[in-house]
């Protein structure tokens, strides 16, 4: 399931979780399950060019990996930890559900705009990525 809403690809489940569901077993968060986080300042064009980049690197790819190019501009989930693509991937399905609530789209949008809540997945991706 996928839809699409001012720039933003929100996708059903989103976590893997590897053997038994216990307290002991951790959940395993893929780099393909979390989506990069381009720099909300960036135009919207170069934005999503760099999202697609770093999507088709993210491919069949296991990391972490160290991030060597547009480090300023995009946070690749591959060059995260899977601790932190957890921690990374609540954040996005927070904003996911945000963005799609009926009380959002009713009384909210001009209180917390869009950008806002770019600016903190991007400020939250940067925190985790250094």
């Amino acid at each position: 399931m996928q839809r699409r809403l001012r720039g933003w690809l929100l996708r059903g489940p989103r976590v893997v979780v590897a053997g038994p569901k216990d307290a002991s077993t951790p959940s395993i968060v893929y780099a393909w399950n979390v989506g990069p986080v381009a720099n909300p300042s960036l135009q919207e064009a170069e934005r999503q060019r760099l999202i697609l980049m770093a999507k088709e690197q993210i491919r069949g790819r296991v990391g972490p990996v160290r991030q060597v190019r547009y480090r300023d501009q995009v946070v690749s989930p591959l060059a995260l930890e899977s601790k932190y693509r957890k921690l990374l991937q609540r954040a996005q399905c927070a904003i996911a559900a945000i963005v799609t609530s009926s009380v959002y789209m009713r009384d909210l949008q001009s209180t917390v705009e869009e950008l806002v809540l770019r600016h903190h997945e991007w400020d939250i991706a940067v925190a985790l990525h250094l």
